[in-house]
Parts: C-alpha cells; structure tokens; sequence
C-alpha cells in the first residue's frame, strides 16, 4: 500500500504539471474490491424450512475484473460501456434470544439463524462521466448483471446454553446444535437478471507526456433495484473501490507540410597532367528525409552536387643514376680506374665423395647421376671434365670409378649397401642390398667390371652415419659406399683450365632513383660487346649496394679489351621510362701477352679435401693422401691461402670454429702453418644444401696455391 501511494502522488505530480486534453476513445482493464451490502425482509426462503423470526441485512467481501471503451460525446464528457464479472459474497445473520428446556430446566438461550450467499456474475456496465474539473470526474450509470448459478448455505444453531439440543420430531432429544442444515445448494427462486443503478468519481493520472497511457483510481456505488430471489425483499447493494488501465486513441488531426531543399556540393581534387586548375561537374543526386512531430511533416530534399577539381602534376621528375667502385679481397672500396683481368694457368684437385645417394624407400638410381650404354662409355674421356666444378664433376662417379677400373685391372672395389634405419627403412637390410645392386650393375652392365672385382656388404646405418634423427641426416644415410684397394680408384680428380682473374675481384654498384611518381620497376644490366654479363632487377626502390663477384663464374667474367657497360634502367608508376649508362674500361692481360712482354706470370693450383669427420678436424687418410701431393708440389716462392667450410647443419658460430680448426690442420699437414687461412663456416655455402652431396662437398678445406713462373 506505502508503494502505491507513493506511485498515485508521482502520477498526481505528474497530472498538476500536465495540460489537459481533450477527451479522446479509450480502452480499459479494471480490478476493484466490491463491499456488499445485502438488506432483506424476509423469514425463509420459499422451499426451505426455517424458524428466523425475520433476515434484514448482511454483509460481505468480494472482487470485480472487467473490461471497458470509452467514446467521448463532448468535451467534458465521456459515455463508457464495461463488461465485468462479480463476485459479491455475503452472510445474513440473525441472532435469536429465547428461553430453552435444557434437561428439565428453563433457562435463557441464544439461537443464531444464517444464510451464505455466493453469488458470481457477468455484467454489462453503462455510464455516463463528467469532468468536473483537471481530470476528475464524476460517473452515473447502472448495471445489469447475469447471475452464474447462485448457491447458498444454511443453519440454525444453539449457540447457548452448551449443553442444549434441538428436539427431534416427535418430541424427543435429537442430540443436535444444528437444525435445518443446507450446504451448496442452488439457491431456490433466484432472480437471474439483477439491475442496479450507481455512481461515483474517478480521477486519471497520465503515465506519459502524449497521455496515451492512464492510470485511473474510481469509487463507486450501487444499488439494486431488482430482488435476488422473487417475491422476496432480498436486495444485493455494492460500494466499489477500483482502479483502471486506460489506453487512449491519439488525436487525430491534420499536420502542417513543410518542403525543403538544400543543396550541398561535394568537391574531389584530382592532380592530372593539365596546364591551369579547372573544375568539372561528374554528377548529382537526390535524397529525402521526412521529419514528423506532432504537428508538423517535413519534407527534406538534398540535392548533392559532384564535382571534380583537376589541378595541374608538378613537372615529372624520373632520374637514375649510377656509381661504381673497386672492392678488394679484404672488403676495403677503391676507386675504379679500370677492371684487370688477368689469365694464369690454373690446376684443379677436385675430391671425388665416393657415395651415392637413394630417394627414401627408392632402390633405382637418381636422375641426377649420370648414366651411360656401354657404347657411351667407350668414349668416355676424363678430359671432357675439365672446367667443371667439384659438384658437377661427382655426378659422374660412377664412370669415373669404371674407367678407373678399366685402367687399373689388378684393383678392386668394396660397396657398402646402407639404410637410414628410420620410419619405412627401419631395419631395411633388403632395401641396402637392392641399392647396392643397383650399383654393381650398372658397373658390370656399362663398365664390364668382373663381378670377383666387386665386393659387397650390406648393413642399416652407414660405420659412421650423419645424425639418425635429422631430416638431412636420414637423407645422407640412404646411400652406398665406394672403396677400393687401390686409393688410384678413388683418387681426386684433376684438371687444367685457363682462369681468368679479375682485379679488383668485386664490383660495387651504387645505384640511386628521383621519382617523381613512384618506382614501378628498375634493371641494372652489365654488358660487354653486347653480350650481358650480369642482370639484376627488382621493384620499388633499389638497394643502396649491389656487389658483383666477377671471379666466381669464370662464364661471365669479361673477355675483351673494350669497356663494359653498366645501364640502370626505371619505370615509374605512370609508365615513364629512364636510363643511364656509365663505362668501365677493361684491360686484358692473357698468358699470351704476359710471355710475349716478358712480363711475370705464375700457376694457381686449386685442391679441395672432404669427408671430415662429424664435428672433427681431423684429416682422414684420403684428405693426408692429397695434403701430402700439395707439400710435394710447394715452392718456397708459392704462396698458400687455405679456406675452410661447412654445411648448413648445426651451430653458426661452431661452425666457424670448426671450419677454422680443419684449415690449420690442412695448413699444419702441408707444412705451411703460417699460412693465410679463415674458417667461413656456413656463412657461405658452396652448393645447394638440400641435397645430400651438396652438403658433403660443403664440408670442406680449399687450398689455393700460387707460384711465379719466371
């Protein structure tokens, strides 16, 4: 109840703040509580029996629930019909004082006489409201209401003395307090249609600003004017405290129209290749947006205009240039005057990896060897080799090791057929033996080499495996192994070529880009007599040095006494294009000229040792063998420079260090410990490192020899 009164004086706030409106068709949810008045005139109800002297009045609780609609007919008033349903429960009582017999004794006594009433009911509403003033109203109307099968309950009770009873019907004691008991019965002669007439005020308090939403509180009375039984003075009057949801149509009426427009212009600057600014129109185009209130609709065009401002490209600027310089073998940029390449006869000691190499799970082998007929091999000349590199020299092996053979019939070979023990070949002995087949065949097939020649042994990991659990070691484990009796089977494999070396050994491009619109595309190309030695290209902007090594393909070292040139070429974002070219003037000194000047000359002989041991600086008996040829071949004028090399597998920094520690053995066992050496590591990798030989040549020493020929 503290809730609700505190709601009524928010709404009632609300009310004395708020303009009131016209009255407007409504819709309604009511609850009430029904204070019954019954006022009667009668002894018994026809049909029943009963000894109350006479019933005049009772009264009772109850409830009321409907629904209503409300139509104005004026301004001030309203003509409402609801539907209801009603219960108006009620107790007439009467109290009877009289003298009772109570074992053969007179004594005063009290008989209580009552009749319970319940009574449910629809009923349809009529009224007519008035407002009195701000939002109160005053309501007449009536009710006419259907009666849903009234019941009642009856007795008469002694009430005292205690120990009373009725006499039964032939006089006696009948041992009952209670006489002429009636329980849910219909109630007899019942007037099923009741009119009643009433009135009250209510009071409405808006729940929001447009007063759509209502709350309405009423107090009302009725008084029947028809009897609830016939023939009987039997009335049913109502007091009524209720209170209503009320939903209120809005007014309707009509709103004013407003047109707007507006207009917007929408600019975009565009630079394009034009001499002065100008502004062009592209297009146009309309929205609408309605606003509406209560009163008001407006109507909102925009008309958006689009324009274009062409606005003239600063000039294009598209500028490449170029600079070169000298880099020598200590790192230390020269400027170039000229590039000197000078020719000496060179020799070259390449090792030969007596090992080769399966795909996993394959017994046949690799596409990269290379294979011959035994007709090929008629032709077979180890001079075709010359020139080639220690890699592509080892692809031959296997014809290397047949002629060899050929050459000397008294040696013999032992193959070694292995697995990598690992996933499909664990333990594979079969898979070895087929590898080692594949080889021995091909010896027998192409090279006619006596099978008593060939001795075999097939075993899982190789005697001194690369690292099981590795993806390169399992590779370089799937192999089989060639030794011999004779280390001239196996020997290094050496050539003579004519190299040409040039001076400064690298070439220091410096190339810079102005553009104006943005660097599409760049190419730097160096060329000597149309011929292009050397390309580079790239997108964007190039970067600040590019080095070429011009002594490490002898294919593209220059070849003639005219100069080269170095053309920077560049595209910019608009399609434009510029170039420079610069020259680099070359001078030959071939060992031609060299003799026929008297001028000083000198051989370069280059030597190469493999299979080290994993992690070792140890030199094996076939690296001893050729470090011992190089100590024969040493000069006390020759000039030594050693360099030792890695693989890709493990440490960088290790790496160093091992490779560092191979060269000083190298130089230690030719007798030149003070020569110039490095350890490189795997900072830079001779060959293609996911290849298993790639990796076994890069475990390496090089051994540069030169010596003055006077």
């Amino acid at each position: 109840m503290k809730t609700l009164f505190v709601f009524l004086v928010l709404c009632s706030f609300n009310v004395v703040t708020a303009q009131t409106d016209t009255l407007r068709t409504r819709y309604s949810m009511t609850g009430g509580y029904l204070y019954t008045i019954h006022t009667a005139d009668f002894r018994a109800l026809p049909g029943v029996p009963n000894c109350c002297p006479k019933f005049t009045d009772g009264i009772g609780n109850g409830f009321m629930a409907g629904i209503g609609m409300g139509i104005p007919i004026g301004d001030d008033l309203l003509l409402s019909l609801r539907m209801s349903y009603l219960k108006h429960d009620a107790i007439l009582r009467r109290e009877e004082t009289t003298n009772i017999i109570n074992q053969g004794v007179s004594q005063g006594g009290l008989f209580v006489h009552e009749i319970t009433s319940r009574i449910r009911a629809i009923g349809l509403e009529p009224s007519l409201g008035y407002r009195l003033f701000g939002q109160f109203f005053v309501n007449i109307g009536g009710r006419a209401e259907v009666l849903l099968s009234p019941e009642f309950d009856q007795q008469e009770r002694i009430d005292s003395p205690s120990g009373a009873t009725f006499t039964d019907a032939g006089g006696g004691n009948s041992g009952q307090r209670i006489r002429n008991q009636v329980v849910n019965q219909p109630l007899p002669n019942a007037q099923v249609l009741q009119l009643s007439v009433g009135g009250g005020i209510s009071y409405e308090l808006p729940l929001n600003r447009n007063r759509s939403w209502l709350i309405v509180p009423e107090v009302s009375y009725y008084y029947s004017l028809t009897p609830l039984v016939q023939n009987l003075t039997w009335n049913v009057n109502t007091i009524r405290a209720g209170i209503s949801l009320v939903y209120q149509l809005q007014p309707s009426h009509k709103k004013q129209t407003i047109y707007d427009t507006l207009y917007k212009r929408d600019t975009i600057d565009k630079k394009m290749r034009i001499p002065t600014i100008k502004l062009v129109f592209l297009n146009s185009e309309n929205s609408t947006k309605i606003i509406e209130n209560d009163s008001i609709i407006n109507i909102i065009t925009t008309i958006t205009e689009h324009y274009e401002r062409q606005i003239p490209l600063p000039p294009i600027v598209l500028k490449p240039s170029i600079i070169a310089v000298g880099v020598d073998k200590n790192g230390i940029e020269k400027p170039l005057g000229e590039l000197i390449i000078e020719e000496f006869l060179s020799e070259y000691y390449h090792p030969l990896l007596t090992y080769i190499f399966f795909d996993s799970s394959s017994a046949n082998l690799p596409s990269r060897y290379h294979t011959l007929t035994d007709k090929q091999a008629n032709q077979f000349d180890m001079r075709k080799l010359r020139g080639m590199k220690a890699l592509d020299i080892y692809y031959d092996v296997l014809n290397i090791i047949g002629s060899r053979l050929l050459k000397y019939p008294q040696a013999t070979i032992t193959l070694t057929g292995c697995n990598s023990d690992n996933g499909v070949e664990k333990g594979n002995k079969e898979l070895s033996s087929e590898r080692l087949e594949s080889v021995k065949s091909y010896l027998q097939a192409v090279w006619n080499i006596d099978t008593y020649r060939i001795k075999t042994f097939i075993r899982n990991l190789p005697l001194k495996p690369s690292n099981p659990l590795s993806y390169d070691g399992m590779q370089e484990n799937r192999r089989v192994e060639i030794a011999s009796n004779m280390p001239e089977i196996t020997d290094v494999v050496n050539t003579n070529d004519t190299i040409r070396v040039p001076s400064p050994p690298v070439l220091r491009f410096k190339p810079s880009i102005i553009s104006s619109e943005g660097i599409a595309t760049w190419h730097i190309t160096i060329s000597q007599n149309g011929a292009v030695l050397q390309h580079y290209e790239g997108t964007s902007t190039p970067p600040t040095e590019i080095n070429w090594n011009v002594a490490k393909s002898q294919t593209t070292t220059p070849q003639y006494d005219t100069p080269i040139t170095i053309t920077i070429e560049t595209k910019d974002r608009e399609g434009n294009v510029a170039e420079q070219t610069i020259t680099l003037p070359t001078k030959q000194r071939t060992i031609a000229k060299k003799k026929n000047d008297k001028t000083g000359d000198k051989r370069i002989e280059n030597y190469g040792l493999i299979l080290f041991d994993f992690g070792k600086s140890t030199l094996s008996e076939r690296n001893l063998r050729v470090t011992n040829f190089v100590k024969g071949r040493l000069q006390s004028n020759s000039t030594v420079n050693l360099s030792g090399y890695t693989d890709r597998t493990g440490n960088l920094q290790i790496n160093e260090r091992l490779s560092a520690k191979r060269a000083a053995s190298s130089a230690l066992s030719i007798g030149r410990p003070n020569a110039e050496q490095k350890g490189v590591g795997q900072t830079e990798l001779l060959y293609d490192n996911d290849l298993p030989e790639g990796r076994q040549y890069c475990r390496t020493v090089q051994i540069i020899v030169e010596t003055p020929i006077p």
